[in-house]
């Protein structure tokens, strides 16, 4: 007997606007439309819901979501400043709190 997990009657004001996917840890919102997305690539999408979003509209900046392990927060090079996710690179870092973009 399978059973489908329940769905919630009203999704949270962050949920993905493409597949609802809610977890605040895989969700971002784009800076300039206001609007959430996730990093789950459903099947269709030639990319995962944020990306396919910030390119069909041209738009480049994110917030994380304030209950994400780094909290709210704007995604930006902590060298130059830029925010456009697409220039971003990575920095490993001992500590684990810390993420270098």
């Amino acid at each position: 007997d399978e059973r489908e997990a329940p769905v919630p009657s009203e999704l949270p004001a962050w949920a993905c606007s493409y597949c609802n996917v809610h977890t605040p840890s895989a969700v971002v919102k784009c800076v300039t439309t206001g609007r959430w997305f996730c990093n789950y690539r459903p099947p269709g999408l030639p990319a995962s819901c944020i990306v396919y979003h910030l390119i069909k509209s041209r738009n480049n900046e994110v917030t994380l979501h304030a209950e994400s392990p780094l909290g709210e927060i704007t995604l930006e090079c902590f060298l130059t400043g830029t925010k456009n996710v697409f220039s971003l690179g990575f920095v490993p870092v001992k500590e684990d709190l810390v993420v270098l973009l």
